[in-house]
C-alpha cells in the first residue's frame, strides 16, 4: 500500500477509543454488585438476562438506528427485558443497573496503547485529520474533551449534531468536502466493516481495517479493506 495520504477519516470507537470490551466488563461487576437486590436470581442468571436481552433489542436494525442516539433509554429497556425473562418485577432496580451502567462505561473507556501517541505523530507530520463517529452529541463530545482530540483533527463530526451517520455516504462526503479533497486522495480508518470500510470503498477512497480483535475476515466477503492493521500504530510503524 502507498505511503500515508495528506488526507485521513477516522472513526472513534474501537479505532482509537477501546470501547466495547470495558462494556461487557462493566456488565460482569454489575451484575455481581446488583445480585443480593434480585436474590434468589444469581449474578450469572441476571447476566445471562441481560445477554440475552441485549442481542434482542440491538438486532433489529430499525430499533439500532432509533435508539444508538439514546443509549441510556435504550439500556433501561434492555434492562426492564430482561427483568422480565428473569420474572422480576422491579422497576427502580432495573433503572438503578442501566444508569449505574451507561455512568461506569464511560468511565472506563480508554484509548488504546498507543493511539494518542499515533494520533500526535501524524498530526506533527501535517497530514490532515477528521474524526467522524456515530451516537449522540452528549456522550462523543464528552469523550472528545476527556481525551483532548480537538488539538488533532481539523474537524470532529459526530451523528447526533450532523443529523445523519455513517454508513449513509453524507458522512463521508461531507468529510471530504472539510478536506477540499477527492476521495482518491484520502484514507478513512476504521475498525466496523459495514459502516467504516464499505461506505468509504463505494466513494473511492482507500480503507484500512483496525482489527484489534484480529477477527477472520471471510473470503467470501465482499468488503476488502485496502489495508488491515492490529493497532493504529501500525499506522506509523509501516509509514
Amino acid at each position: 500500500m502507498k505511503s500515508l495520504p495528506d488526507f485521513l477519516l477516522l472513526d472513534l470507537d474501537d479505532t482509537i477509543l477501546d470501547y466495547t470490551a470495558p462494556g461487557e466488563r462493566c456488565w460482569e461487576n454489575l451484575c455481581v454488585s446488583f445480585a443480593p437486590k434480585v436474590a434468589p436470581v444469581t449474578a450469572g442468571q441476571l447476566l445471562a438476562a441481560i445477554d440475552q436481552s441485549r442481542e434482542w433489542f440491538w438486532s433489529d436494525p430499525q430499533r439500532f438506528d432509533t435508539w444508538r442516539l439514546d443509549l441510556k433509554g435504550a439500556r433501561r429497556l434492555v434492562l426492564a427485558r430482561a427483568f422480565s425473562l428473569l420474572q422480576v418485577d422491579n422497576l427502580k432496580v432495573s433503572e438503578e443497573i442501566a444508569d449505574a451502567f451507561t455512568t461506569l462505561r464511560e468511565e472506563m473507556v480508554q484509548p488504546f496503547p498507543g493511539a494518542l501517541g499515533t494520533l500526535r505523530t501524524l498530526h506533527d507530520r501535517g497530514i490532515h485529520m477528521g474524526l467522524i463517529t456515530n451516537g449522540s452529541a452528549e456522550f462523543q463530545r464528552a469523550k472528545v474533551r476527556r481525551f483532548e482530540l480537538e488539538q488533532y483533527f481539523d474537524f470532529i463530526l459526530i451523528e447526533g449534531e450532523f443529523g445523519v451517520g455513517k454508513p449513509d455516504p453524507r458522512v463521508f462526503k461531507h468529510g471530504l468536502d472539510q478536506f477540499g479533497a477527492p476521495p482518491e486522495q484520502a484514507w478513512m480508518i476504521g475498525d466496523n466493516l459495514e459502516f467504516d470500510i464499505r461506505p468509504a470503498q463505494e466513494l473511492g477512497m482507500d480503507t484500512v481495517w483496525v482489527n484489534y480483535a484480529r477477527s477472520s475476515l471471510s473470503a467470501s466477503s465482499s468488503v476488502k479493506p485496502t489495508r488491515t492493521i492490529h493497532s493504529l500504530a501500525e499506522l506509523i510503524e509501516a509509514a
